[in-house]
């Protein structure tokens, strides 16, 4: 079993001046030297913990990092190389983040958007525990792609529009929390690529779903999902999508609509998804150019109606 590192646990104080010489401080609020957290460690961070200048921190796939209520990872001049590893909740007692490391049984739960990453770069193998991503949607034109990185809760509260000759990537692991009537339209030449993996579906639900991401909108049991809480994914006018290991549930709030709604000219590929517990059909196909591989939809009207 690994020991557990904890940082900004302590605090060195006093009245007056203080002064240390000659001192090895370890797990204060400073990464006092260059270090790696390598894979099978598990690091508590208890308050704001900093990299100063001349100090270099590498976090390796398979580490794991836990944070307490209002604790923070930071650069103060140094840097932070985050290869991979696991940032979540110090409650997080699940399996793949170490079990019940902070040792109070059941005594709390994660809380969400309780602690900070700032000042670095999280590559794809990085996984983000209960911090949500607040995206406030728009358009993507002409010349730009935008990526929503892979393992984090976004909250959509505008629509995303793509417009052509713009790109939106979806990473493997993203789960997009869809606020009412909310969509995501891939217009003329826009092109959508979510491409997830069995162990990394991309999700795409209702804001009002707590089987994915959990509780992010604060409100306990007070609501359920249901079929068209948000609007649907619309590939129109010669757009292109390209979709895999991708779970859409949740859409299509008006009748002829699905939870994906493909138009004259356009191009949906799906393979390996879940369409399911729309309001109205699954897929809506007014003249696109459809094609479905080893997919699943359920819980709807019409499974794909054509036209």
């Amino acid at each position: 079993e690994a020991a557990i590192q904890c940082y900004n646990f302590y605090k060195i104080t006093g009245n007056g001046s203080k002064t240390l010489t000659d001192c090895d401080i370890r797990y204060s609020d400073k990464v006092a030297a260059s270090m790696t957290w390598k894979s099978g460690d598990v690091i508590h961070v208890m308050g704001s913990l900093s990299v100063p200048a001349g100090v270099t921190l590498t976090i390796q796939k398979g580490a794991i990092i836990k944070f307490a209520t209002g604790a923070e990872l930071k650069t103060d001049g140094g840097s932070i190389i985050a290869e991979g590893g696991l940032f979540t909740h110090i409650a997080d007692d699940s399996e793949e983040a170490g079990g019940d490391t902070n040792e109070d049984g059941t005594a709390t739960v994660p809380v969400y958007d309780a602690y900070e990453l700032t000042g670095f770069t999280l590559s794809e193998d990085c996984e983000v525990r209960y911090v949500t991503a607040a995206y406030a949607g728009g358009s993507i034109n002409d010349g730009e792609t935008v990526t929503l990185g892979g393992n984090r809760i976004y909250k959509i509260s505008s629509d995303i529009v793509v417009r052509g000759g713009g790109k939106l990537i979806i990473q493997p692991g993203a789960i997009l929390k869809m606020e009412e009537n909310k969509g995501i339209f891939v217009y003329s030449r826009g092109t959508l690529e979510a491409i997830g993996t069995r162990a990394q579906p991309i999700v795409i639900t209702s804001s009002k779903d707590d089987s994915y991401g959990g509780d992010t909108n604060g409100d306990g049991d007070d609501s359920m999902p249901g079929g068209g809480d948000w609007n649907y994914l619309e590939i129109i006018g010669e757009g292109k999508a390209n979709l895999a290991y991708c779970t859409l549930m949740y859409g299509a709030p008006n009748n002829e609509s699905g939870i994906v709604h493909v138009g004259r000219g356009s191009v949906l590929e799906m393979d390996s998804c879940i369409v399911a517990h729309g309001k109205y059909d699954g897929i809506w196909n007014w003249g696109g150019y459809v094609t479905v591989r080893n997919s699943i939809i359920m819980g709807v009207g019409m499974s794909v109606a054509s036209y």
